[in-house]
């Protein structure tokens, strides 16, 4: 994505909901998405770190991935901006800095960009 196709997400309205989970996901996944949309590997990491999360212990697998397709399906049209936007409103405080300190241990780790680092 080049400097004037940010500028126009940005510049969209955005009619994203998240629920609590929604959004603290939305945030890792946007962070292991650098090129735009996560592999199969980054997609697999983030769903095995989210399921271990107490956070996430009253969703069933099936909940689980029904929900990382529903944020890829929003990165995927709507792109990163929006999407960020809509989770960033959405997060209290501590769950958003939580959330990227997740992505950053993702990142960091190699699990968020197979063998991109």
């Amino acid at each position: 994505m080049n400097y004037p196709e940010l500028l126009s997400e940005r510049e969209r309205p955005s009619s994203i909901s998240l629920n609590l989970l929604e959004a603290f996901a939305a945030i890792a996944l946007i962070g292991i998405a650098a090129h735009g949309y996560p592999a199969d590997g980054e997609a697999k990491s983030l769903y095995a770190t989210l399921s271990s999360m107490q956070l996430f212990a009253s969703l069933s697998p099936e909940v689980m991935q029904r929900m990382l397709e529903k944020l890829q399906d929003i990165l995927r049209h709507q792109g990163f901006v929006p999407l960020f936007k809509a989770a960033q409103a959405c997060l209290p405080s501590d769950l958003y800095q939580t959330a990227l300190v997740l992505t950053n241990h993702l990142i960091v780790s190699g699990e968020g960009h197979g063998n991109c680092l």
